[in-house]
């Protein structure tokens, strides 16, 4: 899942250089909150699956 966000942040950063007149500090800020985004997702899906395991005893 970490790779997809990857991609989908370098494809969006790339297409704000080609097409877009923006610098250098927000192409960082796309990117950067695009892997947030990613970060987050996986946190609550780590911690979905974790809720879900009942303990064994």
């Amino acid at each position: 899942m970490a790779t997809f966000f990857v991609q989908i942040a370098y494809v969006a950063t790339a297409l704000v250089v080609v097409f877009g007149t923006a610098s250098p500090i927000t192409w960082l800020m796309i990117f950067l909150g695009i892997m947030l985004v990613g970060l987050l997702a996986q946190t609550a899906f780590a911690a979905a699956i974790m809720f879900s395991h009942k303990p064994v005893r």
